[in-house]
């Protein structure tokens, strides 16, 4: 890893070596107002702490903090495993985990239902959005504090989600998902069904999400921090090293001939790498006599036209001798 120079330049010591980080999606928050539903005021419960005659009350239960609605958070799904890169507000690459992924149901006064699975927007400009606004979800650069062993190569090189286009799946979260008979297109067959996996309208991405290939932001990242975002495109340029492997396998076993050759050789002789030990010492010989053969014909390019300047000047040196030594009075 620190044989590439960008590493560590360019990266956080903890976006390789957190083995992990904690990732909540899709934080769902229900308000309730009917039927004169209350809930208790915690912020405001932890205000009274500031007051001189609450400073030294043990608890909270008995402030009178009491506000309308009853208030219910539920999440989408959790991760624990590898996070997404982004870059932090000091403009190093870093972790990202969701930082708050809200939508909102609210169900008014009588009853009725005021907004589902609703997401609210940033100010039109913001973030990279346009007159509409961003979506007020986040991913938040973080430190995980889980520091180990460095990540795998494949990880970060061979992940979508590492890049942060998103964890592939089955739908978007905008169309919701109903376990029943489909056909092979995935059009539901019964006409009564329900929903497992409400829809939230306009997010067609997945929650960790932050960028589209054409470099389109799709959430907010780091939003209290200056100068923090997603990967930018000659970032996700470098990270993207997906089916690097077709580079050659194209070519193996049959595509050329000369591969073709080598190939059977390697089958007869028993040479045929087998381990991954044996493919990354293969690579390496592949790579070097490459790399020399490359500098060798550079040499010989570089140094043809000095060679035949001086080839030349050879074949003119015994005719100019021949030629003075045949000049009239040259015998004297």
């Amino acid at each position: 890893m620190v044989s590439v120079s960008a590493h560590v330049d360019n990266m956080e010591c903890y976006s390789c070596h957190s083995s992990w980080a904690p990732q909540c999606y899709g934080c769902h928050v229900r308000a309730d107002f009917s039927g004169e539903k209350s809930s208790f005021d915690w912020v405001a419960a932890g205000q009274e702490h500031l007051k001189p005659q609450h400073r030294s009350t043990r608890g909270e239960g008995g402030f009178d903090t009491v506000i309308p609605g009853h208030i219910t958070e539920t999440r989408s799904y959790m991760r624990w495993e590898d996070p997404a890169l982004g870059v932090n507000g000091e403009g190093r690459v870093t972790p990202l985990i969701p930082g708050c992924q809200v939508s909102a149901t609210v169900i008014g006064e009588n009853g009725e239902e005021l907004a589902r699975n609703h997401i609210f927007r940033t100010p039109p400009g913001s973030e990279g959005s346009g007159a509409e606004g961003q979506l007020s979800l986040d991913m938040s650069p973080v430190q995980p504090h889980t520091s180990g062993k460095a990540r795998k190569c494949e990880s970060c090189h061979g992940s979508a989600k590492a890049m942060g286009y998103g964890i592939p799946g089955p739908r978007p979260p905008s169309l919701g998902l109903v376990v029943e008979l489909a056909t092979a297109e995935g059009q539901v067959i019964p006409a009564r069904r329900e929903f497992q996996i409400e829809p939230v309208a306009g997010l067609d991405s997945d929650w960790s999400a932050v960028v589209t290939a054409d470099s389109k932001q799709l959430q907010t990242v780091g939003h209290h921090f200056k100068g923090s975002g997603p990967l930018s495109a000659a970032q996700r340029d470098k990270l993207d090293r997906r089916n690097v492997c077709i580079g050659c396998h194209s070519q193996i076993p049959e595509e050329s001939l000369a591969v073709n050759l080598l190939h059977h050789i390697a089958e007869v002789s028993g040479l045929m790498p087998v381990s991954n030990s044996e493919h990354a010492a293969l690579l390496r010989k592949i790579l070097l006599g490459s790399a020399w053969m490359q500098v060798a014909g550079g040499m010989v390019l570089l140094l043809s036209p000095a060679g035949a300047w001086w080839w030349w000047q050879r074949r003119r040196r015994p005719a100019q001798t021949e030629r003075v030594n045949h000049a009239p009075g040259s015998d004297r």
